[in-house]
């Protein structure tokens, strides 16, 4: 029962954040934003894109016994975002 309360609170978690962070993205581009290179977009596909690497990540560095740092920032910097 407390493994579905705390699941359910990651995905309510999750929502909230991809909700607010159209919001912002949008806010940007009514204000007429001009995007830099290493900037985050956060349309939609990106914030999907970005939840999978997340999701990836995690597994991987949870798997191996590794730190996140050494898979996230690799594969952070090959789809632009500077450090």
């Amino acid at each position: 029962m407390f493994f579905m309360v705390l699941h359910l609170l990651c995905f309510g978690f999750t929502f909230y954040t991809v909700y607010m962070l159209k919001k912002e993205y949008d806010e940007k581009m009514e204000a007429g934003y001009v995007f830099i290179d290493g900037d985050c977009k956060l349309d939609p596909k990106s914030v999907g894109m970005y939840m999978f690497i997340g999701w990836f990540g995690a597994f991987i560095s949870a798997f191996c016994g590794i730190g996140g740092g050494s898979i996230f920032c690799p594969v952070l910097i090959i789809i632009g975002i500077q450090p």
